[in-house]
């Protein structure tokens, strides 16, 4: 990245993951780009679908190259890995009786 005052505008607001329960794990990709003269901006509609984004067409239309920067992470559904990492833990209770004396 270069190094100075970076400006920049935000074109959609940032929503956290919210992967569906048990649909395993998801990738989650940031990439920063150098944009040139050309302003870019997002309709109303472009904003709602994000869902259907293509990147490429992204890409192309605003003539844009390779990215300055990226980023990614992989996440699932919250209560999907807790099961895995505590067994027998189900909403912070736990499954197991204790054994009478």
């Amino acid at each position: 990245m270069k190094i100075g005052k970076i400006q920049g505008q935000e074109l959609s607001p940032y929503h956290p993951p919210s992967p569906p329960a048990h649909s395993g794990l998801h990738r989650y990709q940031f990439f920063v780009y150098l944009q040139e003269g050309r302003t870019i901006s997002l309709s109303p509609k472009e904003n709602k679908t994000r869902g259907s984004w293509k990147m490429d067409k992204f890409l192309s239309h605003f003539h844009l190259t390779e990215p300055e920067a990226s980023t990614q992470f992989m996440t699932q559904y919250y209560l999907d890995g807790l099961s895995r990492q505590n067994p027998g833990v189900v909403s912070n209770e736990t499954t197991d009786k204790p054994e009478p004396k």
